[in-house]
């Protein structure tokens, strides 16, 4: 693409540290390049029909995927989330998931705080975060998931409104 004169646009990254088996095991796929294959198709999730779409595959060559496939493609899922919500990092540390954006919506968190019945607070100390408080047999995968879509919805209805506005 450089070479064509076009610019190369790096994707954001987003580490994400969740306390979840999240892999493909080789008993599942045995071929090792089919299974680097899956990787990079895996690391280019960028939807929830991204997401649908590897797992049709992944059932379609393999059969019923097993957790850690399924976590590893909702892991992938996470990531592209919080790059379109500038976060920069999720991590697991014990019962509480901490989300670090790089800007903050105070409108769109505290709406979040409320939806999620005061479980999420913002810590300002040092780098600040968004602190999520996870309840009893909760998957980490499935509240962070849905936080950051939910973080998606509320910033697109917004942008609407502001738009509507002018």
């Amino acid at each position: 693409l450089e070479e064509k004169g076009g610019k190369i646009v790096e994707k954001p990254d987003c580490n994400i540290a969740l306390n979840v088996d999240a892999y493909l095991p080789e008993k599942y796929v045995g071929s090792s390049g089919e299974r680097m294959a899956l990787y990079k198709k895996i690391a280019m999730i960028d939807s929830k029909y991204d997401e649908e779409d590897i797992t049709d595959e992944l059932y379609d060559r393999f059969g019923t995927p097993p957790k850690p496939a399924v976590n590893l493609l909702q892991i992938a899922l996470i990531r592209a989330y919080a790059i379109k919500c500038s976060v920069t990092r999720v991590e697991q540390s014990g019962g509480e998931v901490h989300i670090f954006p790089t800007k903050f919506d105070w409108d769109i968190w505290s709406d979040l705080s409320k939806k999620y019945g005061g479980r999420i607070k913002i810590v300002m100390s040092g780098t600040p975060y968004m602190n999520l408080r996870l309840q009893k047999d909760e998957r980490p995968t499935d509240v962070t998931e849905s936080l950051l879509f939910d973080y998606i919805q509320m910033n697109e209805a917004k942008k609407e409104n502001e738009t509507d506005e002018e």
